[in-house]
């Protein structure tokens, strides 16, 4: 952990103007336009699948009041992460890609259950940066991890959380808790990363945040054949309204499918 660089220092200059109560768009687009690889990240990830506009933006001012500042400051947060992470850890690129498809199936339940915009907002921030502690873990023991992950083949086994404890003497999402306490990150953002395989232990308040990256991970699972519906925790079904397989079945090839054509055309 003392090795996990500090969060890059533009991007807390930029999410700190945002919380100013007298910064103007113009002010912050300005400040973001400075670094220009920054304001292409900015509108590669506003058009992205994850954050789902409903209409394209083309120009940084554009993208700023499209998307708003609460859901700018959840890029910036996204993208510093994958700023420093993609630098140093090669096993990022194919745990972004599923985080980002997770992301946009907790946009989906969060549309499904009637929330705020900036409760979704928040959400899909937790869920992109879900299994930060997954990346460096992965990185650092590659071979260890590739046992694990032949072991965990069949997802009927137990959680791979014990199997990392057993062999690493850390699990991904305690270190995940651990980076995102680091980087200052909100709460519910901390507890995403640290409790997503446990989602009944949360408090309620996390309820909303959790059960979702925790449904999304189950998706993604049962739509590549490593996990079943009989698997999921019958709370989290509940708490979305899910009362039989079908209807999540249903939930899950209409949401899965307009990724693929978002993706597509992003």
């Amino acid at each position: 952990m003392d090795n996990l660089p500090t969060f890059p220092d533009n991007v807390n200059q930029i999410m700190s103007l945002i919380n100013k109560p007298d910064s103007s768009i113009h002010n912050i687009t300005e400040l973001v336009g400075r670094d220009i690889s920054l304001s292409a990240n900015i509108l590669k990830l506003a058009n992205s699948a994850s954050f789902s506009q409903r209409t394209k933006v083309e120009n940084l001012e554009g993208a700023i009041k499209v998307i708003g500042l609460s859901e700018l400051n959840s890029i910036l947060l996204s993208l510093g992460t994958k700023k420093i992470l993609e630098e140093r850890y090669k096993e990022f690129e194919s745990i972004w890609e599923r985080s980002s498809l997770s992301a946009f199936i907790c946009r989906r339940l969060g549309e499904r259950m009637g929330w705020k915009k900036q409760t979704i907002t928040v959400l899909v921030c937790a869920a992109l940066l879900h299994d930060v502690g997954r990346v460096i873990l992965l990185s650092l023991e590659p071979d260890m991890s590739e046992k694990i992950s032949e072991i965990l083949g069949n997802r009927l086994l137990p959680s791979p959380l014990t199997l990392e404890e057993a062999a690493l003497g850390i699990s991904h999402t305690t270190l995940g808790g651990m980076i995102c306490e680091k980087w200052n990150f909100s709460d519910t953002i901390r507890v995403a990363a640290e409790m997503h395989h446990r989602p009944l232990l949360v408090k309620k308040e996390f309820q909303d945040a959790v059960f979702s990256i925790y449904l999304s991970d189950m998706i993604i699972d049962i739509s590549r054949g490593l996990s079943d519906y009989f698997l999921i925790q019958s709370a989290v079904l509940q708490h979305f309204g899910f009362k039989k397989e079908a209807e999540l079945d249903e939930f899950m090839k209409k949401t899965l499918q307009e990724y693929k054509e978002l993706e597509k055309n992003s």
